[in-house]
C-alpha cells in the first residue's frame, strides 16, 4: 500500500458523510457540480491525533483495531467543498503500492 500525499486529488465520490468527520462543517457536497469537483489532500494524520480526538470526542474503541485499520488505510486531512474533513479511505480507494 502506497500512502495518499499532499497534493494528490481523490475523486469526490470518495469523500462519503459515512466514512469522514467534519473538522469545521459540514462533510457533503451540496448539489451535482460539487460531486463533479475532487478533493485534495493535505496531510496524513498522526495516529497519536487520531487516538487523541477520539479521546476527547469520549468515543469508545479498540485501541489494537483502530491501530489496525490507521495502519491498513490512514486517516486523512482533505480539503473538500471548502471545509477540511478527516477521511478514512475504503479498502478500495487505498492506493496500490
Amino acid at each position: 500500500m502506497k500512502d495518499y500525499e499532499s497534493g494528490d486529488l481523490i475523486p469526490s465520490e470518495y469523500v462519503s458523510r459515512r466514512r469522514s468527520y467534519s473538522v469545521i462543517g459540514p462533510s457533503h457536497a451540496s448539489n451535482k457540480e460539487d460531486s463533479l469537483a475532487s478533493a485534495m489532500i493535505i496531510r496524513k494524520v498522526p495516529f497519536k491525533e487520531v487516538v487523541n480526538r477520539a479521546d476527547e470526542e469520549l468515543l469508545e474503541y479498540d485501541i489494537n483495531d483502530m491501530w489496525h485499520v490507521w495502519r491498513k488505510t490512514g486517516c486523512y486531512e482533505v480539503l473538500y467543498d471548502g471545509n477540511l474533513i478527516w477521511w478514512w479511505p475504503r479498502d478500495e480507494q487505498v492506493k496500490a503500492s
